[in-house]
């Protein structure tokens, strides 16, 4: 399922950017997760029910120029 993520894979994918964004003279202010969820819902014996869980899709990393390491 392409929907499914490696948990370690996306951590070190993170880890990378964030690397990467230092090396070339930012500073990483913050890393906010873009959350997703999916519910389901329905009726069983004339009584509702519903079931949902959330997970992180992607992030956002903010992300300043440091002005001291030009």
């Amino acid at each position: 399922d392409q929907r499914l993520v490696d948990p370690e894979d996306f951590a070190l994918r993170i880890s990378q950017r964030c690397n990467e964004l230092s090396a070339d003279g930012f500073d990483v202010i913050s890393i906010i997760p873009v959350q997703e969820g999916r519910t389901k819902n329905g009726w069983d014996a004339s009584r509702p029910w519903g079931a949902g869980y959330g997970f992180t899709r992607s992030v956002v990393i903010t992300a300043r120029r440091d002005r001291s390491a030009s």
